[in-house]
């Protein structure tokens, strides 16, 4: 089935979610999981449905419209929220929880000295950094957001190369994400 839903409230949306699984239900579908993106009214309709997502006080599922023993998680896309880190950190500055810098710069310098002379064992090239022409390519983020660079990273920090002090935290972020 198709759901013309744009302009629908968290409310009118976990309606719909709601009548869809019961009607599923009806002629033995199972329901195991909803994927979407992190958008506020999808937000808005995982609280409805007695679900969040939000850090302090996650619940990743609710309980079936029709089966109330069996339980309907709630998936982000993780394609896209890969996407949308990578951009993120790209295009704006971003903080861990200990207040530290997080820097795309430090990427982009890894990318200049791997093309002049170091080859520090990942993925990264000139299409990572200018991601913007392809930013739909998943394994684009996925490379640059990866252990293999924050590896990189580390070899320069630790070799004393300039340009890679403070790193830590950018270093730390890319291993939690990868």
């Amino acid at each position: 089935g198709y759901y013309l839903i744009v302009g629908m409230t968290g409310k009118e949306r976990a309606s719909m979610v709601c009548n869809c699984l019961m009607q599923l239900h009806e002629v033995d579908v199972t329901v195991t999981s909803i994927t979407c993106d992190g958008a506020a009214s999808n937000q808005a309709m995982f609280n409805e449905l007695g679900a969040t997502i939000s850090p302090s006080k996650m619940k990743t599922y609710f309980a079936h419209p029709s089966d109330t023993n069996s339980k309907v998680y709630l998936l982000l896309d993780v394609c896209h929220m890969l996407k949308l880190m990578r951009n993120t950190m790209a295009s704006q500055t971003i903080y861990n929880g200990d207040k530290q810098e997080i820097k795309w710069s430090f990427i982009k310098t890894l990318h200049e000295i791997q093309q002049e002379s170091l080859r520090a064992g990942n993925k990264l090239r000139t299409a990572h950094i200018d991601w913007q022409k392809q930013k739909m390519k998943v394994n684009l983020a996925a490379q640059t957001l990866s252990s293999s660079v924050a590896d990189a990273l580390e070899f320069c920090k630790q070799n004393s190369i300039d340009g890679f002090e403070n790193s830590e935290a950018t270093i730390d972020f890319l291993r939690k994400i990868d």
